[in-house]
């Protein structure tokens, strides 16, 4: 869970950067409007013991939803100790903050309100006690996420995003779950950080 939150606070010390540097506006597009559909895939997410893609789609201006799917188990950092295989599901829908006038950071900054599942089977923590013994595991965690898309010539986004909620699962233990870190029975919060690289496809001329 340390290396978790070592990955998280790099994302936010790179992201406080990337604000304070000076984009060319003329390349960078800060609207929904410009996009129909995106595929992306969460960059951090193999870091942490899975990988993960979703699908982005527009509704109107200011709305989309995403749908993202999860392979837990196919990373980088596979969690050997814990040896997990299942998957995590996600879904929400996007409301953006938009300002046609002002060209300001925060223009195309949105809130989602998303749902994260993730079901896997791994080996039990405490391999002296119980030796070669598996479990199923399932947690759900109702979000909060807060991000910022940024489209670069209509043809490719970087979404980076924080994530804050309630979370419940049949361990009852504070956790990583593959997609989400979830308090215990005591302290049911859960949130979790990221960034997203996507490509853009069907998108508005």
């Amino acid at each position: 869970m340390k290396k978790i939150l070592i990955i998280i606070a790099i994302i936010a010390i790179s992201l406080t950067t990337m604000a304070q540097e000076n984009c060319k506006i003329n390349e960078l597009t800060f609207s929904n409007e410009q996009m129909d559909n995106s595929l992306k895939f969460n960059f951090i997410a193999p870091l942490t013991g899975y990988t993960s893609f979703s699908f982005e789609k527009y509704l109107k201006p200011g709305l989309n939803w995403e749908v993202g799917v999860g392979f837990i188990g196919f990373g980088l950092n596979n969690q050997k100790e814990r040896n997990p295989y299942g998957a995590n599901i996600s879904a929400g829908l996007k409301i953006f903050h938009q300002n046609r006038i002002s060209k300001s950071f925060w223009n195309n900054s949105y809130i989602m309100p998303e749902l994260q599942i993730s079901i896997y089977n791994e080996r039990q923590y405490n391999y002296y006690v119980y030796p070669n013994e598996r479990r199923n595991v399932c947690a759900v965690a109702l979000m909060a996420t807060f991000g910022k898309e940024v489209i670069y010539r209509n043809l490719f986004l970087v979404d980076w995003f924080f994530s804050i909620g309630y979370s419940y699962s049949t361990t009852g233990y504070d956790d990583y779950y593959f997609g989400f870190l979830g308090g215990g029975e005591e302290f049911p919060i859960s949130f979790m950080g990221g960034l997203k690289i996507g490509y853009i496809f069907g998108n508005k001329k």
